[in-house]
């Protein structure tokens, strides 16, 4: 099993002219990353501890779960509203009149793109990024030369409970089959993870309701996919579950995973030995420049999804592209919210409504078309 930790370690930008200049050419963007992998050999161990009682543990990357927790908010069929809820509605009441016009026509912008991913008419990933990047704060979005966009990352934390603070935890996978004919009780307190002199213990969904309190959809995740503190498997049933630690240091060179055996005493060890390797990568990105629809009292919130998939909200109108990979086909997306003027005339609408006049657009480009190096709808 390969996880890969990509570091940014050089960032210039230059003017795609031979001398340093203001000029009307686009900029280049040239970025040397380090690329980290952690190797766990082997990529999984499989015991049995009982008889016909197995458990496979598997170590896994935990931004693996970034796309899997975001399908499983989904299911909520109401995450754009979460979403919505989480960053507007606490303090609804003492929004501005411009700001109630905002939030009624981010409402209504993000039913038009519900609309459209259920039309098919674009990716449940393009929209989704969409409606996250609409109503995430002005510092969220990339703008396509990050880590995570680099090295394939297509979906956020957003619904991860695996990541708080900033960080990840490590992750282990506990597969359980029981081909016995009896039920089998699991305990999350006879796990520990040992790393060099380290013992580690798992978190426990009491850990997690700490956490997000005031965050549902990674909470009702942490329910779904961490492993309980106590778990009955009927049998012939499977089951896959996460074990979750405070993340394990590197440098050391083997950790085990230890199931214990209260009745017998018995004490199961997964072990598995930790590698590390670099490579340096150094890419130069072309900048594209999104020009917004002409217009006041607009605010304009963009998506992209490239061609091999990778999605995600633009930070600002600017989008950067290898410069060998100028021939791809891209989608962009935009998301155009009125920001005042748009109270309703008295003539069949009571005075003080808000009429909203929002607008969503996708279309496609070849960016090597772009002679100009703009995007414009």
């Amino acid at each position: 099993m390969r996880f890969s930790i990509v570091v940014p370690i050089l960032v210039f930008l230059t003017a795609s002219c031979v001398t340093v200049q203001k000029t009307e050419s686009p900029q280049e963007k040239t970025v040397r990353y380090v690329y980290k992998d952690v190797v766990f050999t082997p990529d999984s161990r499989k015991k049995e501890i009982n008889n016909g009682v197995f458990i496979e543990i598997t170590p896994i990357d935990a931004i693996e779960l970034n796309e899997r927790t975001y399908r499983s908010a989904m299911l909520t069929g109401n995450y754009e509203r979460d979403i919505a809820h989480e960053h507007v509605d606490r303090d609804f009441d003492n929004l501005s009149r411009n700001e109630e016009i905002i939030y009624a026509n981010k409402i209504e912008a993000d039913s038009k793109i519900r609309e459209m991913i259920n039309d098919k008419e674009i990716s449940s990933d393009l929209g989704n990024s969409l409606i996250e990047r609409m109503w995430s704060n002005e510092s969220v979005g990339r703008d396509g030369s990050e880590v995570k966009t680099v090295s394939g990352q297509h979906s956020t934390h957003e619904a991860n409970p695996f990541y708080h603070d900033q960080r990840y935890l490590s992750l282990f996978e506990v597969k359980i089959e029981n081909t016995s004919g009896q039920i089998e009780e699991f305990d999350l307190g006879s796990f520990q993870v040992s790393s060099g002199d380290e013992i580690l213990y798992p978190l426990s969904i009491e850990d997690f309701e700490r956490r997000f309190k005031n965050n549902l959809i990674k909470l009702e995740n942490a329910y779904r996919y961490n492993l309980p503190n106590y778990l009955r498997v009927s049998p012939g049933q499977s089951v896959k579950k996460i074990l979750a630690t405070p993340a394990i240091a590197t440098d050391n060179s083997s950790v085990t995973v230890q199931k214990f055996d209260d009745i017998t005493g018995d004490v199961y060890d997964f072990e598995y030995e930790i590698s590390l390797v670099s490579e340096e990568l150094e890419i130069v990105f072309e900048k594209f420049t999104i020009k917004p629809r002409m217009g006041t009292q607009r605010i304009n919130y963009y998506a992209v999804q490239m061609e091999d998939g990778t999605t995600f909200g633009l930070k600002e109108n600017a989008l950067y592209s290898p410069n060998d990979n100028l021939d791809q086909l891209i989608t962009v997306c935009y998301a155009e919210i009125p920001s005042g003027g748009y109270a309703a005339p008295t003539a069949g609408v009571p005075v003080g409504d808000i009429i909203t006049n929002s607008k969503v657009q996708c279309e496609e480009f070849v960016l090597s078309d772009l002679k100009s190096k703009e995007i414009s709808f």
